[in-house]
């Protein structure tokens, strides 16, 4: 029955990312919610229990992604991994205003003069993004800036860090927006970074030839 309550959970990716959301922000109750409510509106109906045991098969960190999403070629650092989650949720469509107020897609036919380099076109009408400041640098940008992350920020804003991680915060805004989502295919994207690297590689190889043969002739001018 697990086998088979993950299966019709991945058959929707974009509550399916959503859930992964809430699920790595501790909360559980409601990731297991969003989910029976998008399985009854597909007239599935399955215990809060088996619920939370697929999510725990499916967001385990040996569990595939969802059906259909993008995976990666090799193990990913965690910031990339969830920017990949992210990623998987804007690229397929999110149109539920009760249980997703804040998160409009809507896919659209990509133009005939664009599918020899798009395979998607989605319309982001709705999109909110959270900001949160962790803290600041002075004189010299910091090349790794998640390193130590939260007790770094944690430190920076109280002198005397709470214990207990609800009472834990940190200054944040939201922003809300909306835009258009385009992918590009990716055969044309390997081909054009194989162009460039040729086209570097040439103008390399010319370059040195050129320098080989210049620096004899100035040499021989010199001595004249």
């Amino acid at each position: 029955m697990v086998a088979q309550t993950r299966k019709e959970i991945e058959q929707d990716a974009g509550s399916c990312g959503i859930a992964r959301t809430l699920w790595n922000m501790n909360n559980r109750p409601g990731a297991v919610a969003l989910i029976q409510a998008g399985l009854a509106g597909r007239g599935i109906v399955r215990e809060s229990s088996k619920v939370e045991k697929a999510l725990e098969s499916l967001f385990a960190s040996t569990a595939t992604l969802m059906v259909g999403a993008a995976q990666p070629a090799s193990p990913e650092p965690d910031l990339l991994a969830f920017r990949r989650a992210e990623f998987n949720i804007i690229r397929n469509e999110v149109n539920d205003s009760e249980r997703i107020p804040n998160l409009r897609v809507i896919p659209t036919a990509v133009p005939r003069d664009l599918t020899l380099w798009f395979t998607k076109v989605n319309l982001v009408e709705r999109l909110r993004e959270t900001r949160v400041f962790y803290g600041f640098d002075r004189l010299e940008q910091n090349t790794n800036p998640l390193t130590g992350m939260p007790e770094a920020a944690m430190r920076q804003l109280f002198r005397n860090p709470p214990a207990q991680p609800q009472d834990r915060w940190l200054p944040a805004v939201e922003v809300f927006g909306e835009g258009i989502y385009l992918e590009l295919k990716e055969d044309r994207v390997r081909g054009y970074l194989n162009l460039t690297l040729i086209f570097c590689f040439t103008f390399y190889l010319t370059y040195t030839i050129l320098m080989e043969c210049i620096n004899p002739l100035e040499m021989a001018l010199s001595i004249r």
